[in-house]
């Protein structure tokens, strides 16, 4: 009689398993699911709470700085032609299904999470948006990194703005590449408005981006921030960098700005915004779910 093997009996026991359909375990995580659509009615309901000013006095003091009539995803309806098209209205607060609520923290998109790292900053009152332009030595470094464009340049980046006196620990930036594979950074910081601070900023990022042999001057650009328009504009690539846009088959024949060519997620921040944007996430969450009920309520 032939003897069965303990490799058999673990394929027998698996084939077995999926033919029963065992329920999964309560303790075991599934996968959870992200919803971009979800994101940005939660978005648009929240900033339309601030304009009305139905929202709590922080949250619409913070929103409410030069706020728009507009989504802040309005700025991913681009036409591929770079002509200026109206973004997307702010949609109204809907009567939410059972159970409706905006996603948590960790559910959430990376470029939504920048959002509310773009309100933390901001909430600082010396905020600065920056553009971070990289050497050809650096950007090559970058790219040949195992772990990522801008988790090598983030190292870099927060090596040199540790020591800078006036300047705190907010900051986020977003890599992105050009039609003609450029790389470079938008992103903001919180630093002390005064010239000196300000000239320090300038030359640790111009060290971190590596330094330009001729018009430093125009490698780094820092400027007040006044309103989430500049959270758009620093983002609008953002999205592409997601692993399920990288993997999509419909990406395969589109053009190169469509295509990021440098591995690694296309936002950081540091760990300071990121517990301050989660707080402000999750102040912004009950405000929509407050009203939500409000409205589904007989």
């Amino acid at each position: 009689m032939k003897s069965t093997t303990r490799l058999e009996i673990t394929r027998n026991d698996l084939d077995v398993d999926r033919q029963i359909k065992i329920p999964n375990d309560k303790k075991v995580k599934s996968k959870r699911r992200k919803s971009l659509l979800d994101d940005s009615e939660f978005l648009a309901e929240f900033c339309n709470l601030c304009l009305d000013g139905s929202a709590s006095d922080r949250l619409t003091t913070l929103v409410g700085k030069g706020i728009f009539n507009t989504s802040p995803f309005g700025s991913w309806e681009q036409d591929p032609r770079r002509t200026k098209v109206p973004r997307r209205p702010l949609a109204g607060i809907r009567s939410p299904e059972p159970g409706g609520k905006p996603k948590p923290w960790r559910d959430s998109y990376l470029i939504t999470k920048l959002f509310f790292a773009h309100l933390a900053v901001v909430e600082s009152g010396k905020g600065f948006a920056v553009t971070v332009n990289l050497s050809p030595e650096v950007e090559a470094a970058a790219r040949n990194s195992p772990d990522g464009a801008l988790n090598y340049i983030r190292r870099r980046i927060a090596r040199r703005l540790r020591d800078v006196a006036g300047i705190s620990e907010l900051w986020w930036f977003a890599i992105e590449e050009t039609d003609e594979g450029r790389l470079h950074l938008h992103g903001e910081v919180s630093c002390e408005p005064d010239e000196n601070t300000k000239a320090n900023v300038r030359c640790q990022l111009r060290k971190a981006g590596g330094e330009w042999k001729t018009t430093r001057q125009h490698q780094i650009q820092l400027k007040p921030i006044t309103n989430y328009g500049w959270y758009t504009y620093a983002t609008k690539r953002t999205q592409m960098t997601e692993n399920i846009h990288r993997k999509s088959r419909f990406r395969q024949g589109a053009k190169r700005y469509l295509l990021p060519s440098f591995n690694g997620l296309g936002a950081t921040m540091s760990n300071t915004t990121r517990e301050a944007a989660k707080r402000l996430y999750e102040e912004a969450r009950s405000e929509v779910v407050l009203i939500r009920e409000a409205i589904a309520r007989p």
